[in-house]
């Protein structure tokens, strides 16, 4: 798998009873939108092995051609639940906030991204 970005994404701005709930309407969202592409991977997943929550972040694996398409996305959907702000970790530890930004911004950033 050449090429393939793998990162997690949060909400820090989001109402801790909502947080759930957001993130897996999230993942479908970006589920349906990178739909066509290979190598394509988006997960719920905790934060930390202690806590009960279903899940704080979404785990995404995705191939190069995928990253304008789940920028659109993401711009999309951040507009539709009112939500200003998502968090990125990369697999090797880079954290990078995302603040009122237009989906071409997003894809700038996630196209920045260290790759694996």
């Amino acid at each position: 798998m050449g090429n393939v970005k793998e990162f997690s994404l949060s909400l820090p701005d989001a109402n801790a009873s909502e947080l759930a709930s957001l993130l897996e309407d999230f993942q479908q969202k970006i589920l349906i939108e990178v739909a066509y592409e290979d190598n394509v991977s988006v997960e719920l997943v905790k934060s930390s092995q202690s806590t009960q929550d279903l899940g704080a972040m979404l785990g995404i694996v995705l191939g190069a051609k995928a990253t304008i398409v789940l920028a659109t996305g993401v711009s999309a959907w951040l507009k539709r639940n009112n939500q200003s702000r998502i968090r990125i970790w990369t697999s090797d530890g880079e954290v990078v906030d995302i603040t009122n930004v237009e989906s071409q911004h997003i894809a700038e950033v996630l196209s920045n991204l260290k790759q694996t």
